[in-house]
């Protein structure tokens, strides 16, 4: 899937996949997930995007996102590495301690549906997040699952995540 050698102080990659069936046709799904107004209905904590250097969803542009997790400021840089809509969105995450590249796949179902697919690699760096990974293997993948979650509820329901965190 990727390339997992250790670099620049990253290690212990984490691989995984994740999927979820939409019930709603792949041109809808592409264009809710790839619309950054939409990015506050399924993303807990999302606070900004800000655009840095590039073309704007360019693959190599980068962004700077901002999330609020338990009352602390959370920023990670975005670097898109394939945007064909509406078969792939792929991006890469950088925050402290940790890099993630995420490829997406967006499937069109017989039935007019749309599957799902991400391919994961996290990769950290520091003793907390290495701990983590090594006592709770797969909480990178549940919280990944849990987004995916929130997605097809937003894209099928029109649920907004700020409501479900409330209640």
């Amino acid at each position: 899937m990727f390339d997992r050698a250790c670099r620049d102080g990253y290690c212990s990659g984490m691989e995984y996949t994740c999927e979820i069936e939409i019930d709603a046709p792949r041109e809808e799904v592409c264009a809710r997930f790839d619309s950054i107004e939409n990015l506050k209905y399924w993303q807990p904590g999302f606070v900004s995007y800000e655009h840095l250097e590039g073309e704007e969803g360019a693959p190599g542009s980068k962004a700077r996102l901002l999330y609020k997790n338990r009352g602390r400021d959370v920023e990670m840089i975005e670097t898109i590495i394939a945007r064909r809509p509406p078969e792939e969105f792929s991006a890469a995450f950088d925050a402290d301690a940790m890099h993630m590249e995420v490829r997406g796949y967006f499937h069109e179902l017989p039935d007019g549906r749309t599957h799902y697919v991400t391919e994961n690699v996290a990769e950290v760096s520091g003793f907390f997040l290495k701990m983590i990974t090594i006592l709770m293997p797969g909480c990178f993948k549940k919280m990944s699952q849990q987004y995916l979650d929130y997605f097809k509820a937003f894209v099928e329901d029109g649920a907004d995540i700020r409501d479900m965190k409330k209640g």
